[in-house]
């Protein structure tokens, strides 16, 4: 991952993944509606709920409901970019080895 300082060009992880939730806490941009219109489902946390860990677990959460059955999970950070490539990069490293718990 790159630091940019755009959530805009976090948002291009979209294409390198099925299934992206973007957790927004009261944002000032407009990262949550992009990434609507890209087809990410957005989590809009609460005034009281702005810490990193209660937006993973926001994120988290949901896509274990829409995915039981979920083996990998990225999660970046609206301040950085997904480079090209890595998604399939670091599977294919998980999967050649079983053991390992990140890529």
């Amino acid at each position: 991952m790159r630091e940019n300082g755009s959530g805009g060009a976090c948002l291009a992880a979209l294409k390198q993944s099925d299934t992206v939730v973007c957790v927004d806490s009261e944002s000032v941009g407009e990262s949550p509606e992009l990434a609507r219109l890209l087809g990410a489902e957005v989590v809009e946390l609460g005034p009281d709920e702005h810490s990193v860990a209660s937006a993973r677990n926001a994120g988290f959460k949901l896509l274990l409901a829409r995915n039981p059955d979920l083996e990998a999970v990225q999660f970046i950070d609206g301040d950085c970019e997904l480079v090209e490539g890595w998604l399939s990069l670091a599977e294919a490293e998980l999967a050649r080895r079983p053991e390992a718990g990140a890529a």
